[in-house]
């Protein structure tokens, strides 16, 4: 497919008297232009090929001219597609400019070898070479900086470009120093309140929430919203976004009552431009419903997810994709009150709509058959779930590593299955399995894995294989800490667990610091008249009573 191609003439004001040669090269780079913007690309490359020898002739061979007659030249075969020609054209620029240098070398020769090194890397870019795009581009910043100073004025334009290369070849990693480089020449120039700021404060923030630190992504999107607001007007769509992005890191750390009117005026926002009705307010009234989830307003949540369902059921063509993830949250509104009847049908329609939409064996309807599964499962209809857990198993497993995500799930339902029937070597299988892909594909210092390991740890411990529980829940308890500090809820969860196993040992003295800790964390928490902590109270009586610690376990179970 060709590109739309605008190539601006060489204005010049002319003298008294030009030559023809001139006039020539001025009529051609006018002809060249005009072709391009009716569309005539070979009339137009015809024309840039002459002006370049007419240039070489009346100019001199490494004259400005003949560079910017070349730069059409590559532009023009940009457009037609032909990315190995406009190579060999912009690397002949490059020599030119370089061999301009003599022994006085000046600034002007040094910016003008960047800007053929920066062509060079777009045109690698357009090609999809990111690797040698990447590589060009930070030569000519490095030339630019050696020219101009190490704040030149297209660096921020410069490192954008460089972030979106590594963004396309997904080094996020490599992307998030060149942010905070590029945040910090903002500051430094006085631009730090800026849209572009806010933007790069936004990008910067959501690799940290891909990598879990939610701390200083927070950090960032509250000076982004600070700044949007700032720059925009109250009842703008940019700060409605940013209310959203703000309210996603707090309800990934749990900061649900913080979330909640930031999303309510999101969707204010949204509802008043949008209408209360349009396909463009559904991520709010997703956001919004999924958070008063997770404070237990299933009444407020539930009426939020219709509305979703009712605006792609009046959309021209009703798309099933859409309904599905809506029909899917309800159902998980239902599960979290044990509505488990009322979510199997909804997840059973939710699983036709998936497979007519993707097909029977993709890896969205191995999502939706797990989902069903999981349903019946808390319904104790095990042969049900078992079939369907497995025909999603079976699925996730042709498409691996890349849905490594949902055949742990499956292997870990599969293992429930088997767990609420006592069949432990059974659910010790599929947690093993599940440990293991975890391991293979996911970092050391995963959630995912920490759950994972103490799924398999409460089957050891129920198989009285207690040193391998043990060794499992001291990892969950090392990568919990790792990644939500010292005083998490999840914390004490494997405090307790890991003290559990030290009781069933008779290791008392091991276990009592634990429960002790874990009380503590939880008193904190929810305080000590809550009946969240009955759980610590009675672990750490026990522990007391086989200690003969009577005393401190009678005032505890009391």
């Amino acid at each position: 497919m060709r590109k739309r191609l605008v190539l601006s003439a060489i204005l010049v004001f002319l003298a008294p008297q030009i030559s023809a040669q001139e006039e020539a090269f001025y009529q051609l780079n006018q002809k060249m232009a005009e072709s391009a913007r009716q569309g005539r690309y070979e009339e137009s490359l015809s024309f840039a090929k002459k002006a370049v020898e007419t240039a070489k002739k009346e100019f001199g061979p490494y004259h400005d001219n003949v560079v910017a007659m070349l730069n059409s030249v590559a532009d023009i075969y940009v457009s037609q597609g032909k990315y190995s020609r406009a190579e060999s054209v912009l690397k002949r620029v490059l020599a030119l400019r370089t061999l301009t240098i003599n022994d006085e070398l000046l600034s002007k020769n040094y910016a003008d070898i960047a800007a053929a090194m920066r062509r060079l890397a777009k045109l690698y870019m357009e090609a999809k070479k990111y690797s040698r795009a990447e590589r060009m581009l930070k030569r000519a910043m490095k030339m630019d900086e050696t020219a101009r100073g190490a704040d030149y004025p297209d660096k921020a334009s410069d490192m954008n470009l460089l972030i979106t290369l590594c963004e396309l070849q997904n080094k996020s990693e490599a992307a998030a120093p060149l942010y905070q480089t590029l945040l910090k020449g903002y500051e430094v120039s006085g631009t730090g309140d800026s849209v572009s700021s806010a933007v790069a404060a936004n990008n910067l923030a959501k690799i940290y929430m891909e990598n879990k630190r939610f701390k200083e992504a927070e950090t960032l999107l509250k000076k982004a919203l600070d700044i949007n607001e700032k720059n925009h007007l109250p009842t703008d769509r940019t700060v409605a976004i940013s209310l959203n992005n703000l309210a996603t890191v707090y309800t990934n750390e749990g900061k649900y009552s913080e979330a909640e009117p930031l999303l309510v005026r999101a969707l204010d926002i949204d509802e008043k431009r949008f209408g209360k009705d349009s396909p463009d307010i559904v991520t709010d009234l997703n956001n919004l419903a999924t958070v008063y989830s997770y404070q237990n307003k299933y009444a407020d949540s539930e009426a939020l997810y219709r509305r979703m369902l009712d605006i792609h059921a009046a959309a021209a063509v009703p798309d099933d994709k859409e309904i599905a993830k809506a029909l899917n949250s309800l159902a998980v509104t239902y599960s979290y009150q044990k509505r488990y009847a009322d979510a199997e049908p909804v997840l059973t329609k939710a699983l036709e709509l998936t497979q007519s939409a993707y097909g029977p064996d993709a890896p969205a309807t191995a999502l939706a058959l797990n989902n069903l599964a999981a349903a019946y499962l808390s319904q104790a209809k095990y042969d049900s779930a078992e079939l369907l857990f497995k025909k999603a198993l079976q699925i996730a497993e042709k498409y691996l590593p890349e849905q490594s995500m949902i055949a742990a799930t499956s292997l870990r339902n599969l293992g429930s299955i088997y767990e609420s029937q006592g069949k432990y070597p059974e659910a010790e299988d599929f947690y093993v399995k599940m440990v293991d892909l975890y391991n293979k594909v996911l970092d050391k210092n995963s959630p995912e894995l920490a759950l994972a390991s103490n799924d398999l740890a409460r089957i050891y411990i129920a198989e009285k294989k207690y040193a391998e529980a043990e060794s499992l829940l001291r990892r969950s308890l090392e990568i919990t800490e790792h990644n939500q500090g010292p005083d998490h809820r999840n914390v004490s969860i494997y405090l307790n667990n890991l003290a559990t196993v030290y009781t069933n040992e008779g290791k008392y003295s091991e276990a009592e610091p634990l429960l002790v800790r874990a009380l503590d964390i939880d008193e904190k928490r929810f305080g000590k008249d809550s009946p969240d902590i009955v759980t610590d109270l009675n672990n750490l009586a026990t522990v007391y009573s086989y200690q003969n610690k009577y005393a401190d376990s009678e005032a505890l179970y009391r």
